[in-house]
């Protein structure tokens, strides 16, 4: 089955939805479990405002999917690819360190596939 270019896009945006919801229930509502798991300690008030901005990252591509607005849709998917690649570097920066742990390299690999998955989807709407 072959997508159109605009599904692909809206599928992009329906699974950030849910990375966003993710990292905002375990930096907001597990932030002791989520701190174990990485190097980076536990920090309630940095937890939280990553939370926060979770929430909104996920409530924006909401809109845009709802929005309907290919224009819209595209220039928050690129927002994304910046941030989830701002991010996978960030967690790859930790694992070079010598001083990493599991979690480090697991969020490296998604935010990296959500790179390449928001790259996809954006070159299939290009013109």
């Amino acid at each position: 089955m072959k997508l159109r270019p605009a599904a692909l896009l809206g599928w992009y945006l329906r699974v950030m939805v849910w990375v966003f919801a993710l990292s905002l229930f375990g930096q907001t509502f597990a932030p002791h479990e989520t701190a174990a798991a990485s190097v980076w300690g536990f920090a309630p008030g940095w937890q939280r405002e990553i939370g926060f901005f979770d929430l909104a990252m996920a409530l924006l591509a909401f809109r845009a999917i709802r929005s309907g607005d290919l224009r819209f849709q595209r220039g928050v998917a690129l927002a994304f690819v910046v941030l989830t690649t701002l991010v996978g570097s960030n967690h790859v920066m930790t694992i070079l360190s010598g001083k990493t742990a599991p979690v480090h390299k697991i969020f490296a690999a998604v935010n990296y596939s959500a790179v390449g998955f928001g790259l996809g989807a954006l070159f299939s709407t290009s013109r």
